[in-house]
């Protein structure tokens, strides 16, 4: 019989232990303790009397520092560019609160003609640049200079010509946002 092997086959019983180890088995659970303080008593307070009458405290007008977002920064630099090239009826739009706006600011100028207009543009670019090294994502209308658009994705500035920005009268498209004139300095 070839293939078959003969022999015996033994079954073998292994016994396992395990041993723990003295902490594992001397430890105990652990309980957390609070301490408790003691109160403290409370002194009384001593009313003192002055004969002089105390003059009242003049308010003191404190600038509030108020922390403006990225994109009210990025919109007051565009602002300050414009007012650099004398931009005509600057202004603000806060589209933060409007459902689906297509940014957070808008901010629209008037230039007298196409040279003034392209002069507006570059400037506003330049500060920006100069401030934050930011690069603008989109730039249309530089070719004929009757509106043109430079987009921040949070703050778009418009640029237009007299005739053209009342042609498209954006800030009556946007009526129901927050609305800042900013003044002409002259």
């Amino acid at each position: 019989m070839a293939g078959k092997a003969t022999g015996s086959t033994k079954k073998v019983k292994a016994k396992v232990t395990v041993k723990k180890s003295k902490t594992e088995a001397t430890a105990k659970p652990k309980t957390k303790v609070k301490s408790v303080k003691p109160k403290a008593e409370k002194k009384p307070v001593k009313k003192v009397s002055t004969k002089k009458a105390a003059a009242p405290k003049k308010a003191v007008a404190k600038k509030e520092s108020v922390k403006k977002s990225p994109s009210q920064m990025l919109s007051d630099l565009v602002v300050a560019g414009m007012e650099e090239m004398k931009a005509l009826d600057i202004v603000v739009i806060d589209l933060r609160k409007i459902q689906n706006s297509v940014c957070d600011f808008f901010v629209i100028a008037s230039g007298n003609s196409s040279t003034h207009v392209d002069a507006i543009a570059g400037s506003l670019e330049k500060e920006v640049k100069q401030t934050t090294g930011e690069y603008p994502w989109k730039r249309e209308g530089f070719s004929n200079s009757e509106w043109i658009l430079i987009d921040y994705v949070s703050v778009i500035a418009h640029v237009f010509q007299q005739h053209t920005r009342e042609f498209y009268n954006l800030e009556d498209l946007w009526a129901d946002a927050a609305i800042t004139k900013i003044e002409n300095k002259d």
